[in-house]
């Protein structure tokens, strides 16, 4: 799978602003909204693979606003400028990109009576900004993100979106409710048409659940694999289980696997199950490939954490690989790892190269894949059913 473009940044590592061009004497014309019902705008073409992007909002009085499009605006805390919406009419403001025509990425508008443009030097301050941000009134696509709200999703021309995860978006009929799980841990089965003789294991559950997996995983259709969602709770629950791979296999082998038993009445072997997660989630997946092959033989490991160590400050910025990486440098390991990331993260895209290299040097199947997005269930949800559809 051949690496996608990036967007292209300034010398200060800013997305590359484009002005309104034609677009303003639109704006100045009376009816604006009624011509453009859904946003944001596409715009020209703007090189091999990349084209312009506009961003609109209509004002709302005594408020400022910026767009907060995930890993590409959103990173750039110190100084907001190039996120920030400016008048082009009355009641039109705009900001506009230059972003590749394979781009997904969910984003939000952040509305505030003031927004300094270093707003995010300070920790509260910008989780007020995170607070703040809501979707995009007339974007037509809207996913529940990780702190539980709404955001909208652009998604380019050239993007790559699932059947399953498609029929889902332009309203097919729901089908498929997950059976909660009497663990003490929180998990929830979804149950395939057919005798269960596969299972997948997918971190981060109630964020799925919210996004509507069950549905999405039933129309896909495949009539032997179920599904079980496994819960992270808080954030300090989820830093406390995820990245440690013992806790991890602990939880795996004592209750999930049990609990899908005595609901399925079958027992699965290693070849049966596959790992599946982001983030902390991914490094827990690849880490059950990695280290108890014995209870998952495959992971499909979504922009994983590889830079986690323990007893090390964890830092979003860190580029050196941690636990995972040096057990690979110490010795063989066995299985299959689907390794995905998106080439907008600035840290995690080298750092899943580097594990999938050093898991490919000690013997694992890897199979290493690069998205165009960022750090980001919007396409992170694609991007797991196409490696099931693979595996």
């Amino acid at each position: 799978m051949r690496s996608p473009l990036k967007t292209p940044l300034t010398t200060e590592g800013t997305p590359v602003r484009v002005p309104p061009g034609a677009l303003k004497a639109d704006a100045a014309r009376p009816g604006f909204w009624d011509r453009h019902p859904r946003t944001p705008l596409l715009g020209r073409p703007a090189g091999e693979g990349m084209r312009e992007v506009h961003f609109v909002w209509r004002p709302e009085p005594g408020l400022e606003a910026i767009v907060h499009v995930n890993s590409l605006t959103d990173r750039h805390r110190a100084d907001i400028t190039a996120a920030r919406f400016v008048p082009i009419a009355d009641d039109v403001w705009h900001v506009g990109y230059v972003l590749p025509e394979t781009l997904v990425a969910s984003y939000r508008v952040v509305a505030l009576p003031h927004i300094p443009s270093d707003i995010g030097r300070e920790r509260s301050a910008w989780k007020g900004v995170h607070e703040a941000g809501a979707p995009d009134p007339l974007s037509p696509e809207t996913i529940t993100n990780p702190l539980g709200g709404g955001s909208s999703v652009l998604r380019m021309p050239r993007s790559r979106e699932h059947p399953s995860w498609s029929a889902l978006r332009h309203g097919a009929a729901p089908q498929g409710e997950p059976l909660r799980l009497g663990t003490e841990h929180p998990a929830w089965l979804v149950r395939p048409a057919g005798q269960v003789s596969r299972l997948l294991v997918v971190f981060d559950g109630e964020v799925w659940l919210r996004m509507g997996f069950a549905h999405a995983f039933a129309h896909r259709g495949e009539s032997a694999l179920a599904a079980v969602l496994v819960g992270s709770g808080s954030l300090e629950q989820r830093a406390a289980l995820l990245p440690r791979p013992d806790r991890v296999a602990q939880l795996v082998e004592r209750q999930i696997l049990p609990a899908v038993e005595a609901a399925t009445g079958i027992r699965l072997g290693p070849d049966a199950v596959v790992a599946a997660g982001e983030s902390f989630g991914g490094l827990a997946a690849a880490g059950l490939a990695v280290r108890r092959p014995d209870l998952v033989a495959t992971a499909i490991a979504q922009s994983g954490s590889y830079h986690y160590g323990e007893g090390r400050p964890l830092r979003g910025d860190a580029v050196e690989p941690g636990d995972l990486v040096a057990r690979l440098l110490r010795g063989r390991a066995h299985g299959h790892v689907v390794v995905q990331a998106g080439v907008e993260e600035e840290t995690l895209a080298p750092l899943s190269r580097t594990f999938a290299e050093t898991a490919d040097a000690a013997g694992m199947r890897i199979s290493h894949e690069e998205w165009s997005g960022g750090h980001d269930f919007a396409w992170w949800s694609d991007a797991l059913f196409f490696a099931l559809d693979g595996l």
